[in-house]
């Protein structure tokens, strides 16, 4: 379980960390609308496990990229978009800001971000963004572990929502360093490559800690534009159609010759 005790010194407000001249993280605070609290606050996060094993709180938004495994084939917009579509909004809206950020903190990775996120179709994107798609968390502990799945060489982008809570500090072993995550922190830095792990959180009545997460799914380079996504999309759903009816037809021969 992380601790702070893997990583003693606690450092918060707005910090940059460097190595040999070139940026590793950069924290700093960012203004939250109330829309978007109101957003956090009403949208259900459900338990659900990871890529990496890891049980969290959670609601996806943005793009899902094809999963066979799910029979999911195809890249999609998240169920919440059209559930909860005021509070998508709202989501997709704060990486607009977190991008903002991104480019005025770390403007050379930003750019090879934007330059890669390019040979994404617009339709699988969070606006104008090099983000492809985010997570709601509410959780109480998470254990050390890489964002896998994410593109690399880019950075993701957190922002913190807390209130009536103690904790919840995010240990980066490696860095030696604890980041006090306050209500507003906005986070930078690369998940995929940087072991990271949440201390408990404790919780009083009325209280919540939300992290907001945007990142850029690696598998979204193989989406296609909308059109082309959903007809791709159309004709698996043929080829397994046909395939189940040739399946039956075999099964009924063979019955047939007992």
């Amino acid at each position: 379980r992380p601790s702070v005790d893997h990583a003693p010194k606690i450092i918060g407000g707005d910090v940059a960390l460097y190595e040999n001249g070139a940026p590793l993280l950069v924290l700093t605070k960012v203004a939250i609308p109330t829309s978007f609290r109101q957003a956090c606050i009403g949208v259900k996060a459900t338990p659900k496990a990871r890529t990496e094993g890891l049980i969290t709180t959670s609601q996806a938004f943005g793009t899902l990229t094809r999963n066979a495994l799910r029979a999911a084939d195809f890249c999609s917009t998240s169920a919440l978009s059209a559930s909860h579509p005021k509070e998508h909004r709202e989501l997709v809206s704060m990486g607009s800001t977190l991008a903002g950020v991104y480019r005025e903190h770390a403007s050379s990775i930003y750019e090879d971000h934007r330059i890669k996120a390019d040979g994404i179709p617009r339709d699988f994107r969070l606006r104008d963004t090099p983000f492809t798609s985010g997570n709601l968390n509410k959780h109480a502990s998470l254990s050390y572990h890489l964002d896998k799945g994410n593109a690399l060489n880019v950075w993701s982008a957190m922002v913190v929502l807390r209130e009536r809570v103690s904790g919840g500090y995010l240990v980066l072993p490696e860095f030696g360093v604890s980041l006090e995550l306050v209500d507003g922190a906005c986070l930078l830095f690369d998940g995929q490559s940087t072991w990271h792990g949440l201390t408990p959180v404790a919780t009083q009545p009325g209280g919540y800690r939300f992290s907001v997460v945007y990142f850029s799914l690696r598998q979204a380079w193989n989406c296609l534009p909308f059109k082309d996504e959903l007809a791709r999309a159309k004709a698996k759903y043929t080829e397994k159609e046909r395939a189940l009816v040739g399946s039956n037809v075999s099964a009924a021969r063979l019955c047939g010759g007992l």
